[in-house]
């Protein structure tokens, strides 16, 4: 019985200290949209398909929220906010144990509350971050990204065929060519009514100063997936025509002094 009890005993020591071994970081993420991007083209109505979620600070999870003084890239942040070709959507941080693939979820990143302008839809981006070990850290990605852009309606093709034109009244036909032949009065009568040049030009630009470009609103939506190993304490960058995201890892160990506060602090190394 005893023999038993110290292997159990043995197993659950082994199981511990593989538990405290595994690395915990310190994940940050920025996404921003470009403000000169063109027209998004997939459908609006697109979002993330179903997947196992963790929520940090949620019940049973181990991500802790990093409080804004453990942010890195506020820098970044600021920068991309003075900028006119960029505006910064969102930025965040938690705190993660790094576990294998089977082992993670993944982690809901968005804007928050539903947009106006999609309603039912979504909001203006939603996302999802996947931090994971496979011989190294894993980032895996996925943003979905919506936006309503002004385009000018296509114009419509019409063709009026002209009135009160029979090309048979008044004509002859030449008996050797067979062609139709207006009489030269009728076609001298004609000339006579055209406008010169200048009118024509004149109409034309009153014509196109008359009808000004109609504009029409459409909804359209983008999305980037990217998985890529990376190494840590180096700033990841996510490119996209549309938008880009910057994600950091940043290796974190636990206090030697029990004494210092640490208010980001991993839930599981507290001992929870």
């Amino acid at each position: 019985m005893l023999k038993k009890f110290t292997v159990s005993l043995s197993l659950l020591l082994a199981a511990a200290a593989v538990h405290a071994a595994e690395p915990v970081f310190d994940v940050e993420v920025v996404v921003f949209k470009h403000l000169d991007s063109e027209f998004y083209s997939g459908d609006p109505e697109a979002i993330l398909s179903e997947r196992e979620w963790i929520i940090p600070d949620g019940e049973d999870s181990d991500l802790v929220t990093l409080n804004p003084t453990q942010l890195q890239l506020g820098g970044a942040v600021a920068r991309l906010r003075q900028s006119a070709a960029f505006r910064p959507l969102l930025h965040t941080g938690w705190r993660q144990p790094v576990l294998s693939r089977q082992l993670t979820s993944w982690i809901p990143i968005d804007t928050g509350d539903e947009l106006p302008e999609f309603p039912g839809t979504g909001r203006e981006f939603e996302g999802a971050v996947r931090i994971y070990n496979n011989s190294g850290l894993v980032i895996d990605l996925d943003i979905l990204m919506r936006a309503e852009t002004e385009v000018p309606t296509e114009p419509e093709e019409t063709f009026e065929p002209e009135t009160g034109m029979d090309i048979n009244a008044d004509s002859e036909t030449d008996p050797e060519t067979g062609l139709v032949q207006e009489p030269a009065s009728d076609l001298a009568a004609d000339a006579d009514e055209l406008p010169d040049a200048s009118e024509q030009n004149a109409f034309s630009w009153q014509s196109a100063e008359q009808e000004p470009e109609l504009m029409v609103t459409v909804r359209g939506a983008t999305r980037l997936r990217e998985t890529r190993k990376v190494d840590s304490d180096n700033l990841q960058y996510f490119d996209h025509p549309n938008f880009g995201v910057l994600v950091k890892l940043t290796p974190w160990s636990a206090p030697l002094d029990d004494s210092e506060p640490d208010t980001g602090g991993l839930a599981s190394a507290a001992g929870n």
